[in-house]
C-alpha cells in the first residue's frame, strides 16, 4: 500500500475539522482555495453522524431539565420566581 502526501493533507483537514478547527483555519493552513475544496476532503462518515447526534440528544435533555414544556426555568432552579418570593 502506498501512502502519498497527498493522504496526509486529507487526513489533516479531517482531524482539525473533527477537533474544533474553524473550517476556514483549516482551508488556510493547507492551501485550500475554495470551501468546495475543503469539504471535497472532509469525509463524512458514519461516525460522524452519531457524535453529532449525541451531542444534539445532550443538548436536548439538559435543555429539558432547565426548563418546564413552556420554557421556563423548572420549579427546582434557583432562578424560579417562586425562589424569589419573601
Amino acid at each position: 500500500m502506498w501512502i502519498v502526501l497527498h493522504d496526509f493533507r486529507r487526513s489533516a483537514v479531517r482531524n482539525m475539522v473533527r477537533r474544533g478547527v474553524a473550517k476556514g483555519v483549516a482551508m488556510r493552513l493547507v492551501g485550500h482555495k475554495t470551501r468546495s475544496m475543503l469539504d471535497r476532503y472532509n469525509i463524512i462518515d458514519g461516525r460522524d453522524l452519531r457524535a453529532a447526534s449525541g451531542l444534539l440528544e445532550r443538548e436536548l435533555r439538559d435543555k429539558w431539565k432547565r426548563e418546564d414544556r413552556y420554557g421556563r426555568p423548572s420549579s427546582d432552579d434557583a432562578t424560579s420566581d417562586a425562589s424569589c418570593l419573601p
